[in-house]
């Protein structure tokens, strides 16, 4: 009789990814908000007078992707332990399921 493979839990960075890509705010990436928030910048540096060349727009949109990444840093924070678990239950499971041990679950 032949033996089976060893049972694989998703791996971390899968997990990780899964849930960040499922919880984007309005269903838009991060790096889009960046842009976005980044020309709203640029836009209110316009109309308010202080007239940026326009190399600027750079810095504005550095800008706008920073206050993004760190608006949307407690998410991922949050995503990242949220994976942690889930990938302990997924081995906790596989094991269980196939009635080996935890440390034989990839």
């Amino acid at each position: 009789m032949s033996e089976l493979p060893p049972p694989n839990a998703p791996t971390l960075e899968e997990l990780r990814r899964d849930l960040l890509r499922g919880s984007r705010f309005f269903g838009l990436p991060q790096w889009l908000w960046g842009l976005l928030l980044g020309s709203l910048v640029y836009l209110g540096f316009q109309l308010f007078g202080n007239a940026l060349p326009l190399p600027a727009w750079l810095l504005c949109v550095l800008l706008g992707w920073g206050i993004a990444e760190l608006a949307f840093l407690p998410r991922r924070l949050e995503a990242t332990k949220l994976a942690q678990y889930e990938r302990r239950q997924a081995i906790t499971r596989l094991a269980m399921q196939r009635g080996v041990g935890l440390g034989q679950v990839k």
